[in-house]
């Protein structure tokens, strides 16, 4: 598991890199056209999912064990002390994810690589998952993720619903849920957080609704 976080690593310093090349798509005209084709940003993609599937098994398997190894014999603390919080967090900011609850569009390679949409598809519920079943009792990793600039903010962030990503919302709670057990310090900085406004997205737009708070027993 080490080697896979260290392969995860890599592939984040050279993701930026791809060579474009081209491929022949048909619109929904019927003409053809070409559109870029990024096979290397693709592979990297592939790789990713891959190793966040395997760590999220690994993860999930095993009873109760002492703090910071599961009961199958995983020690989660080799997997801190590796990085992996800093790899999950990392991953979560370039699919979009904010400290401040804005969300971003992707960055233009990642947005031109049509062909790794598959690859991405769930990637948030899945990262959220691993990082929930990391901080399961074992404080170095939830101290971890509040070193980690903005880290907490970006967890909580993500507990709300998203078509792409199912149950992200059911994750995110269990992972804060998990980074908060037993751990004081990250009960006061959660605690601490409050409500600024109502987010109007692009999709409450579109069906012509506006997202407002109101006072608490008041209409809304």
């Amino acid at each position: 598991l080490v080697e896979m976080v260290n392969r995860v690593k890599t592939c984040l310093k050279y993701r930026p890199i791809y060579t474009p090349t081209t491929t022949t798509t048909t619109n929904a005209a019927g003409q053809q056209q070409q559109q870029p084709y990024y096979a290397e940003v693709m592979m990297i993609e592939e790789a990713i999912a891959t190793v966040i599937r395997l760590l999220a098994g690994a993860l999930a398997m095993g009873g109760e064990g002492e703090e910071g190894r599961e009961g199958g014999g995983l020690d989660r603390e080799v997997l801190v002390e590796n990085g992996l919080v800093g790899v999950i967090l990392a991953l979560l900011r370039q699919e979009g994810g904010q400290a401040d609850g804005s969300i971003p569009p992707m960055d233009a390679a990642a947005a031109a690589a049509a062909a790794a949409a598959t690859a991405r598809e769930g990637r948030k519920a899945q990262l959220i998952r691993v990082l929930g079943n990391l901080c399961h009792r074992c404080r170095s990793a939830q101290d971890e993720v509040r070193r980690e600039e903005g880290g907490l903010a970006l967890v909580l962030n993500h507990c709300n619903v998203d078509s792409s990503n199912p149950f992200l919302r059911e994750w995110a709670l269990f992972c804060v849920r998990n980074l908060c057990e037993d751990n004081g310090e990250n009960q006061r900085v959660v605690g601490e957080r409050h409500v600024q406004g109502a987010v109007q997205t692009s999709m409450l737009k579109e069906v012509g609704l506006e997202a407002r708070l109101v006072e608490r027993g008041g209409e809304g």
